[in-house]
């Protein structure tokens, strides 16, 4: 790689640094109060607690929860042991990270393409918007969409080089990505088949590959299985939030007055009534796990019209819906509309011409199967969860190196890189 790609890329890095430290100091405090964004799911709690000397746990005095995957939580706390217990530090170690994310897409692209569609999906990431809104946010994203890339770089591995190496590499990256989102845990199952597939009869290198990937991965999870086994007393792999997210994207809640509640307020009051189911009856959050699944298989028992329904929808949803619903008082009755709006504008036209790349780098023999396995996984696991913009975040910097590769097919763009050593 000559030094024309090397400032190229420390140029893109520093353009994607600066804009996600502009949003975080400037834009960010400006609206926060407005629009909530300093909402952190109960991560920020946990880390405050626990290097506090309280233990993990959402609030002081409270038993250890098992409701929240410690991938996040413990880069909270790493960051508040290094820099103190402060927002700043959070949101440039997140910035960085995120940019960091520009060149690791620069490197897969490379990888499996080619250099100059490298330099453009790079490019485009770094002034995409979705993610730079995340940087100063106390969610996932910004860490596990870097964990994402990385991962499938290593994962691809598997088929277009298959060594035991990259068998553990992957496996150790995934169990990290199970500890940060709960979600990943069946990946395995969608992996042994895309390498059953890939491999055919080659049930050899198959079956030692997949294994040893499992069992890394495994390795990873199992402390903290372990861990929440000693907690609860309960066979809990990694969290049980599954049972209220899995409530809340398939059950319609109502008020008082027979209204469809918004996603926020029906949170709200489904956090509320755990609370209540906790102090009253004394349940573990394991049983209000176990209650809310069950009253939720029961209902779709009784809709199942409705539930299939809800599925196709959220397939789409998965891709533009905003849970952004508390409404800012100069937008009162439409924010929801218009930030999903929003969002459909922003990915809409990544979206089409990442699976129009997809097609035509299948044509022309480049490997597009491990993408689209983890492209379908989560779009389809989510579906049948809770959908929102939030979540395709993690896969959209793979729909971003097809879109990439589609646009680097034009001649103005060949034009560009024409005679020049990259």
């Amino acid at each position: 790689m000559g030094k024309k790609i090397v400032l190229i890329l420390i140029a893109i890095f520093m353009l994607a640094f600066s804009l996600r430290l502009i949003y975080a100091f400037t834009v960010h405090p400006l609206v926060v109060d407005k629009f909530r964004w300093d909402l952190k799911d109960g991560f920020d709690s946990i880390a405050k607690n626990f290097i506090s000397g309280y233990g993990y746990t959402f609030e002081r005095g409270q038993e250890a929860t098992v409701k929240r995957p410690p991938g996040y939580p413990f880069f909270l706390m790493l960051c508040y042991w290094l820099f103190g217990v402060r927002d700043w530090p959070v949101w440039v170690i997140q910035s960085f990270l995120d940019s960091l994310t520009c060149i690791m897409i620069f490197l897969l692209t490379k990888k499996i393409i080619d250099i100059k569609s490298g330099i453009i999906a790079s490019f485009i990431y770094a002034v995409y918007p979705i993610p730079i809104f995340f940087v100063s946010r106390y969610f996932t994203e910004s860490l596990y969409t870097l964990s994402m890339v990385v991962f499938i770089y290593f994962f691809i591995d598997l088929f277009i080089n298959p060594r035991v190496k990259f068998a553990v590499i992957s496996g150790i990256i995934l169990g990290w990505m199970i500890l940060t989102k709960a979600v990943m845990i069946v990946f395995p199952v969608i992996a042994f088949f895309a390498l059953f597939f890939f491999y055919r009869y080659k049930t050899k290198p198959f079956f030692r590959n997949f294994f040893i990937f499992l069992i890394s991965s495994i390795f990873v999870v199992v402390p903290w299985t372990v861990r929440n086994y000693i907690v609860s007393k309960h066979f809990i792999p990694v969290a049980t939030l599954g049972g209220q997210v899995f409530f809340q994207g398939n059950i319609e809640l109502y008020d008082k007055n027979h209204n469809l509640m918004s996603y926020t307020n029906a949170s709200v009051g489904l956090n509320l009534e755990a609370m209540r189911m906790e102090k009253e009856f004394n349940f573990t959050e394991y049983e209000i796990d176990k209650y809310l699944y069950k009253i939720t298989f029961d209902y779709i028992a009784k809709n199942p019209v409705n539930f299939i329904k809800g599925v196709l929808k959220k397939v789409i949803k998965f891709w533009y819906f905003t849970t952004v619903d508390w409404r800012p008082s100069w937008y009162p009755m439409q924010w929801m509309r218009f930030s999903s709006l929003v969002s459909i504008i922003i990915q809409l036209p990544l979206i089409l011409l990442g699976f129009l790349g997809i097609f035509i780098a299948a044509k022309k023999g480049i490997i597009v199967l491990p993408f689209l396995v983890m492209i379908f996984y989560n779009n389809i696991i989510y579906a049948f969860l809770f959908a929102a913009t939030r979540y395709s975040l993690p896969i959209m910097p793979f729909l971003i190196i097809f879109a990439a590769f589609f646009i680097s097919q034009s001649k103005r763009i060949n034009m560009i890189f024409h005679n020049k050593r990259y």
